[in-house]
């Protein structure tokens, strides 16, 4: 099984490094790079899609049929979604500090990084028989699914980048994820 995991194009709200909301849409150049990263995308044999709008319409761009998978939505931010990290910061310091810190905070009371990380694991851990899938959702999702392939603990999440377009390639083995390739942004 190979799994190509694509980031969402860019939208307003990754121009300004705002916390995502499921209803952001791409701005004009992101539907433009989406658009000429078609090509990029080869054999498919299913296509699945965050809930989120802009992952929906990166994979319409990209000439994908996807169908919609929950647990690829976005970290649950609470009431920092649609918020810049400056702003935040500036606001709420020590709850920024504690978030950063520490894996299970969830001061915006939304998803801890550890809760978000089980999702993408648990979901990883259901992929079985399939040839060649590839799915559209955040830059988070990939950055999880990295963490998931190296069992890495949850403090090496802030230490791989990864942007709108970017790129994650797992195998599929009868031990667990290989990585195959990365590409943090653009296609």
């Amino acid at each position: 099984m190979l799994l190509t995991l694509i980031a969402h194009a860019a939208t307003p709200a990754t121009r300004q490094a705002a916390f995502a909301m499921a209803s952001d849409c791409l701005d004009p150049a992101g539907q433009r790079a989406a658009t000429e990263a078609r090509s990029t995308v080869r054999r498919v044999d299913i296509a699945l899609s965050s809930p989120a709008v802009a992952a929906q319409q990166t994979a319409e761009a990209l000439g994908l049929i996807a169908q919609t998978e929950p647990a690829l939505a976005e970290m649950d931010y609470g009431r920092w979604a649609g918020q810049t990290l400056d702003d935040v910061a500036t606001a709420e310091p020590t709850a920024v500090a504690a978030w950063l810190s520490d894996a299970a905070a969830s001061p915006h009371d939304g998803e801890s990084l550890v809760v978000f990380l089980d999702r993408i694991n648990q979901w990883l851990l259901t992929l079985e028989g399939r040839d060649r899938l590839v799915v559209v959702t955040h830059p988070s999702v990939l950055r999880a699914a990295v963490l998931a392939t190296l069992q890495a603990p949850p403090s090496a999440f802030w230490c791989v980048e990864a942007g709108p377009l970017g790129r994650v390639q797992l195998r599929g083995e009868r031990m667990g994820w290989v990585l195959v390739g990365c590409a943090a942004k653009g296609l």
